[in-house]
């Protein structure tokens, strides 16, 4: 199915009249929504601890300043190559905290209406659930492509961070380094 697809098209791919088959159905997308909300509640999580622990980064950070600052005394070659790691380090722990930022951000909520219920009133029984099971398909399509969309933000975060720790390790051991020869 399309990401385009409206309800219209979806209520018209539902051709059952058997209860039976319309009910499982039921069951069936609550599920999936239920195990969506549940991933987005985790990807929600995950992008917050993240955003912590850029920020420790972030911190730890700050003494490499003077660190490159005293290397520049005894090596200048050595500081500006230094200096130029440290600038792609801030790089990654900004755009860590970006994309972490886009992961705890819902770009769209889509629920049924809640004044279908009057629409309904006129209809028979298997018509009302197969309208809500119209409903509910449609909101877990829109659901499902934004949570991949905020999964795939934590993931790249994950690897800027990781990317921001190596790069932090490595300059203060080659500060260290630096001062002690």
């Amino acid at each position: 199915m399309g990401q385009s697809e409206n309800l219209a098209d979806i209520e018209a791919k539902l051709t059952s009249r058997d209860p039976e088959v319309v009910d499982s159905c039921l069951s069936y997308v609550k599920e999936l929504l239920s195990s969506e909300q549940d991933r987005n509640q985790t990807v929600s999580g995950k992008a917050t601890n993240i955003l912590g622990f850029a920020g420790v980064i972030a911190t730890l950070s700050i003494p490499l300043i003077d660190l490159i600052s005293s290397v520049r005394t005894t090596s200048l070659c050595l500081s500006v190559v230094l200096s130029g790691l440290y600038v792609v380090m801030l790089f990654a722990i900004l755009s860590t905290i970006w994309l972490a930022f886009g992961g705890r951000t819902r770009e769209k909520m889509t629920v049924p209406d809640i004044a279908d219920i009057f629409a309904f009133q006129t209809l028979q029984s298997i018509d009302v659930k197969k309208k809500w099971l119209a409903d509910l398909i449609y909101a877990y399509k829109a659901t499902i492509s934004d949570v991949n969309k905020r999964v795939t933000n934590v993931y790249t975060a994950q690897e800027r961070l990781a990317i921001a720790i190596v790069l932090l390790l490595f300059l203060a051991g080659a500060g260290v380094l630096a001062k002690l020869f």
